[in-house]
């Protein structure tokens, strides 16, 4: 088991949407996708605080824009946006905006 950072996880969770497809990450045409920016683990970020908001934000997107129901997110039983079922998605340990001590994958 390794652990992700939250770039790290935003680019597993990509590459789940992208049925994962490395070469689909670079040239996803979605930028209405909060994660978009961040798709590409190469990317220099100045402030990594910011990472963790855009998680929280695309974790708020996927529960039908309730920030409450962030918190009950159970990624075992849930439906992402597109109704597709998520197993273990990689920013669940980052749904709430905050970083965690120790995230194991």
């Amino acid at each position: 088991m390794t652990k992700l950072t939250p770039l790290q996880a935003v680019r597993k969770k990509c590459l789940w949407c992208c049925c994962g497809q490395s070469g689909e990450v670079s040239l996803c045409t979605c930028d209405e996708c909060s994660l978009y920016p961040y798709r590409n683990t190469n990317i220099k970020i100045d402030k990594p605080r910011f990472t963790l908001k855009v998680i929280k934000q695309k974790c708020i997107e996927c529960c039908a824009g309730s920030t409450k129901e962030i918190k009950y997110c159970n990624t075992d039983i849930g439906k992402s946006e597109w109704g597709l079922m998520m197993d273990d998605c990689a920013l669940h340990p980052w749904r709430t905006g905050h970083r965690q001590k120790a995230v194991l994958k």
